[in-house]
């Protein structure tokens, strides 16, 4: 399944993809795992949390499943987060978006706040106080290439 999954995207984008992951982390439970692994190493990709991007999945407006809590996704928490990060490379996990009208929409309001969150001035101020550069993971991989 995910060799078809992947075979599909490579397909559809024209190149593998710039790291592995999986919906709710599921790639890392123990029985399978060692897929994802063999996996990104076919893809020469990184799959999330096997490799020395560090994950942080804190911003989440839903600390317990369907019940909300608008405190967790503010400028503060966003604030406090970045300024706690350790030298090297950090993912902030986040869900910015735009309130969907479909009914099974879960995670909604929250992704509205998300974005107004990330792009909210004292966030961007933060950033660039801290000395943090924004990369994504194509960008890691050339990194790793050239640190080796």
């Amino acid at each position: 399944q995910i060799d078809r999954q992947l075979a599909a995207f490579v397909r559809m984008v024209g190149s593998p993809p710039d790291h592995i992951d999986s919906h709710h982390h599921l790639h890392r439970l123990f029985n399978v795992a060692r897929l994802f692994l063999a996996a990104g190493r076919r893809y020469n990709v990184p799959v999330r949390g096997f490799s020395d991007v560090v994950f942080v999945g804190r911003f989440w407006g839903q600390p317990e499943f369907g019940k909300t809590d608008m405190s967790k996704i503010s400028v503060e928490v966003m604030v406090s987060m970045l300024r706690a990060l350790k030298p090297g490379v950090t993912e902030v996990s986040c869900h910015p978006g735009h309130v969907e009208t479909r009914p099974d929409a879960i995670y909604n309001r929250e992704r509205e706040v998300e974005l107004a969150t990330l792009t909210d001035e004292r966030v961007k101020n933060t950033v660039t106080e801290e000395g943090i550069r924004l990369i994504n993971y194509r960008d890691y991989a050339r990194m790793s290439r050239e640190a080796r």
